[in-house]
């Protein structure tokens, strides 16, 4: 029996392939309908471009009556260029609200206006302060408000001064949220980007959990955001098998882009199970709304390709699976760490593919390609996954803000010495 031409093969792979597209997409929408069933469980720290919080200090006061000064505050920040996935360093300005007493007289309320932003993401932030403040008890009047205010996590240091009455205060205190939000960061999985490049708002992102809650139960919330993140990365990884198979890549670069697929699909139900063991309720992501963005044609669909798995795979992947590797480790929970273990294999994989893919597009598309990916070498996008900040959840799988900073940073530069070692630039 004769061999079947060239054409009619490839077209058969080509259905095949495009069939199992299909099957995965339909074994996505039965596990996960694209209508979320626990809203009230999928939420983030996170509540949206203004952040509400208040703090404590205590410090020292210079001046005519000199002694020291301790208060209370309460603030918000309304964030420049807001991303609800971002790893970026953060900038904005809010109202300020502070009382100080000068032991148990002397009473100051200012109300001013804050403006600042982040030095590095979580790591380190510097804020300015302007407004009025009003003196009582034994030698009252208006002064005006002028102050700087380092910051780190929660912790803070200042140095204000009250122009008309020669008061300078020096002191510190704590905040709770930061000034700046939540330090928490995030892409678990490949994000699910839009035509434009951008990253697609996902649903279930509410308003913050209630204060208070048990450890377990902020553990909860936390996976609860990571199994929605996780099923976000389904859609996500098959339109890159789409992508890939518009371009004519290698069959084994698509099957593995469709294993992913099928990878992300279990991280969601492990997270999900994790969070409704926490939360003492059913907790079920959904998958995204979305609708499949058209390929480019070209050089400039191989340069999109290139890039987004530089970013979205090298890297974001990448770290995911040193941050799943590392919360495996810090794990005292038993299914926390089966669970993390997994998605920490199961993201190296990925981001390998990621590799592979940047490789093939390079030695496709040539000089191009290599430029543009050099280009986003200095690009700061989401690298990590959402952190939980104030309290340690380490026991429950959770990575602190500290050791999430330092895995960001670490495979970021291991990854750009693996780029510059390689024949891809």
């Amino acid at each position: 029996m004769a061999a079947a031409p060239p054409e009619r093969r490839q077209q058969r792979r080509l259905r095949r392939l495009l069939d199992r597209v299909l099957r995965v997409s339909a074994t996505a929408v039965a596990l996960f309908p694209a209508t979320l069933q626990a809203d009230g469980f999928v939420r983030s720290l996170d509540a949206g471009p203004t952040s509400f919080g208040a703090g404590v200090f205590v410090g020292y006061q210079f001046g005519p009556r000199a002694g020291a000064e301790w208060g209370l505050e309460a603030f918000a920040t309304h964030r420049l260029g807001y991303e609800s996935c971002s790893s970026s360093a953060r900038a904005g300005l809010g109202p300020l609200l502070q009382l100080g007493v000068m032991g148990t007289h002397d009473p100051r309320l200012t109300l001013a206006l804050q403006a600042g932003g982040e030095l590095v993401r979580i790591a380190a932030a510097v804020s300015g302060e302007l407004g009025l403040t009003y003196r009582f008890g034994v030698a009252p009047g208006f002064g005006i408000h002028v102050g700087v205010r380092p910051e780190t996590l929660i912790l803070n240091a200042g140095v204000n001064y009250q122009i008309l009455r020669n008061e300078l205060w020096v002191g510190g205190g704590a905040r709770f949220l930061p000034t700046y939000g939540e330090p928490t960061s995030c892409a678990i999985g490949r994000p699910l980007r839009t035509a434009s490049g951008a990253l697609q708002p996902l649903a279930g992102a509410a308003e913050p959990p209630a204060s208070g809650l048990s450890r377990a139960a902020l553990a909860g919330h936390a996976y609860a955001r990571d199994a929605q993140l996780e099923c976000a990365s389904v859609p996500a990884f098959l339109q890159l098998a789409a992508e890939l198979i518009c371009h004519g890549a290698p069959e084994a670069l698509i099957e593995r882009a469709l294993d992913a697929a099928c990878d992300e699909l279990v991280h969601a139900e492990l997270c999900a199970r994790l969070a409704t063991e926490r939360l003492g309720q059913p907790v079920r992501p959904s998958l995204p709304v979305f609708a499949p963005r058209p390929a480019l044609a070209g050089s400039r669909g191989l340069e999109r390709l290139a890039v987004e798995s530089w970013i979205d795979g090298c890297l974001a992947e990448g770290s995911a699976a040193q941050q799943a590797a590392h919360a495996a480790r810090i794990a005292v929970d038993s299914d926390a760490r089966r669970a993390q273990a997994r998605i920490a294999r199961d993201e190296q994989r990925h981001a390998e593919l990621a590799w592979s893919i940047l490789g093939w597009a390079s030695e496709r598309g040539g000089e191009p390609i290599r430029s543009a990916v050099r280009t986003a070498l200095t690009t700061r996008l989401p690298l990590a996954s959402p952190s939980e900040a104030a309290c340690s959840l380490e026991r429950h799988g959770r990575v602190g803000p500290r050791a999430l900073e330092q895995i960001d940073r670490d495979h970021r530069e291991a990854s750009a010495e693996r780029l510059f070692a390689s024949s891809i630039l």
